[in-house]
C-alpha cells in the first residue's frame, strides 16, 4: 500500500534545508578566502600577485664610454608592472629591451641607453616607478672619457693663429677647448672621429694651459702648457744689391696692444717688403715705411703705398721716446698713424705726450742689430726739399726693406 504523498512532501521540504545550509557554509568559506583580493581590488591594487615592483640589483654591463650606448640591468620582482631607467649622463629614458637574446620579464629587465653618453666622469643611473615616478633605486658608474691628449702644433706666435688637436675617439660631438690664450676659438668640422683640430688667435703673452672638456663635465679630460713670448719682428735691408743687415724689434704689445697689433699686421701680410727708409734726420730719426723703392730726388715725390686705416694714438702707455726705441709718425692730428714708423737716434723727451701737447706712441724698441741702424744713417744721403726737412736727406740708393718678419 503506498505512502500517502503527505509524507513525500515534507520528506522532499527536509531535504530542500539541508541543501541551502551546505550553499551557505561553501559560500562563506569562499568569501573568506577571497576577501583580500576584493579588498586589495577594490583600492585599484588588482590582484595579490600584481604588486609594486622591487629592484635587487641594478647592474651596469661592459664598460661605459662617451659617445656610446649604455647597457643596465635590472632584477627584482614584477619589474614587468612599469618601470623606467633614467641617466644623469643620458639626454634621454632609456629603452626596454623585449627581444632575444636580451628579452625582459618579471624578474629580470634589460634596458639600453638610446643616446651617446653627454657626461664624463661618475655619473647616476635610476630606476622608476612609471606610474609616480616613485624612485625604486640607484647605482653610480663612470664614463670614461674619449679624450686621449691634446696638443699646441708648431711655435706659439703673438698675433698669429694656434692649432690645437685632440686626439681620441668618438670626438665629433661635445667636445671643446678652453684656454685663457686664446680668442676666437673654433673647431674643424670632423673628418676622423679620432682627431679634432681648434684654432684661436693668440692675443696675450705669458704661459697659458689649454685644456680639453667634454660633454658638460668642467673637469678638464687632458690638459697642455704653452707659452708665448714677447714678440720680435726681424728686418733686413739692403741699397740695390747689397744687403746692410739686420736688426731686430721687440714689441710691446701689453702697453700698446693696439699699436703692436697695426705693426705686426703690416709685417705679417708682407706689406713692409719692398718699402723704404726715406727720412734721415741726423741726432733725430730714421724714418720709414711709407713709399715703394724707387725715390729720386730728381723726381717728384710719388704717392705713398695705400696704408690701412689709420689708428688710435697709445702715447699715454708710459713708453717714451728713448734712443732706440720706435714709435710711430703721424700728421699734426693725434689719430693719424698707419704705416710709418721711426727709430729714435737719441733720447727725444719732446716726442713724449705733455700736459699741452699729444705724443708719439713708443710701441718697441730695437734689442740686436743697433750697429746696423748706425750703418744705414751712415749711408749716402742727398737733400730732397719736398719730402725732407732742411738738415735731413734722403737715403740714395734708398735704404729698402728687403724682408720683414715676425720672427718670435
Amino acid at each position: 500500500m503506498s505512502k500517502p504523498p503527505v509524507f513525500r512532501s515534507v520528506s522532499a521540504r527536509a531535504t530542500g534545508h539541508k541543501l541551502d545550509l551546505d550553499l551557505a557554509l561553501a559560500l562563506g568559506r569562499a568569501l573568506v578566502r577571497l576577501s583580500p583580493v576584493l579588498l586589495l581590488a577594490s583600492c585599484g591594487g588588482g590582484s595579490i600577485e600584481s604588486t609594486v615592483p622591487t629592484v635587487n640589483t641594478i647592474t651596469i654591463l661592459g664598460t661605459p664610454s662617451y659617445g656610446q650606448n649604455t647597457q643596465v640591468v635590472v632584477t627584482g620582482t614584477a619589474l614587468d608592472q612599469g618601470i623606467s631607467v633614467q641617466s644623469s649622463a643620458c639626454n634621454r629614458n632609456a629603452t626596454l629591451l623585449t627581444t632575444a637574446p636580451t628579452a625582459s620579464d618579471a624578474r629580470t629587465a634589460y634596458f639600453q641607453i638610446p643616446c651617446a653618453e653627454v657626461a664624463v666622469g661618475t655619473v647616476t643611473a635610476g630606476v622608476f616607478r612609471d606610474s609616480s615616478g616613485l624612485s625604486l633605486g640607484t647605482t653610480t658608474y663612470n664614463v670614461a672619457t674619449p679624450v686621449t691628449s691634446i696638443a699646441v702644433v708648431g711655435t706659439p706666435l703673438y698675433g698669429q693663429s694656434l692649432q690645437l688637436v685632440v686626439n681620441g675617439t668618438f670626438l665629433d660631438d661635445g667636445v671643446r677647448v678652453q684656454s685663457a690664450g686664446c680668442q676666437s676659438l673654433t673647431r674643424a668640422p670632423i673628418t676622423d672621429r679620432t682627431r679634432a683640430t681648434f684654432q684661436c688667435a693668440v692675443a696675450t703673452v705669458g704661459s697659458f694651459t689649454a685644456n680639453a672638456l667634454v660633454g658638460a663635465s668642467t673637469t678638464p679630460s687632458a690638459s697642455t702648457t704653452f707659452s708665448v713670448p714677447t714678440p720680435q719682428v726681424t728686418m733686413t735691408v739692403g741699397n740695390g744689391s747689397n744687403s746692410l743687415g739686420s736688426f731686430v724689434i721687440t714689441l710691446d704689445p701689453a702697453r700698446a696692444p693696439i699699436t703692436v697689433n697695426n705693426f705686426l699686421n703690416y709685417v705679417n701680410t708682407r706689406w713692409y717688403e719692398g718699402v723704404v727708409f726715406h727720412r734721415n734726420s741726423p741726432g733725430f730719426v730714421l724714418q720709414g715705411g711709407g713709399f715703394n723703392s724707387g725715390l729720386n730726388p730728381a723726381s717728384a715725390v710719388p704717392a705713398v703705398k695705400t696704408p690701412n686705416a689709420n689708428i688710435v694714438l697709445e702715447d699715454n702707455a708710459g713708453l717714451l721716446n728713448l734712443q732706440w726705441t720706435v714709435a710711430m709718425a703721424r700728421t699734426n692730428a693725434p689719430d693719424t698713424a698707419n704705416s710709418q714708423f721711426f727709430i729714435n737716434l737719441v733720447n727725444n723727451p719732446f716726442l713724449d705726450r705733455s700736459t699741452t701737447a699729444r705724443g708719439y706712441a713708443v710701441f718697441g724698441n730695437v734689442t740686436a742689430g743697433t750697429g746696423v741702424i748706425t750703418t744705414l744713417t751712415a749711408a749716402p744721403c742727398v737733400a730732397y726739399p719736398a719730402l725732407v726737412g732742411s738738415g735731413e736727406c734722403l737715403p740714395f740708393p734708398n735704404l729698402v726693406i728687403t724682408s720683414a718678419t715676425q720672427t718670435r
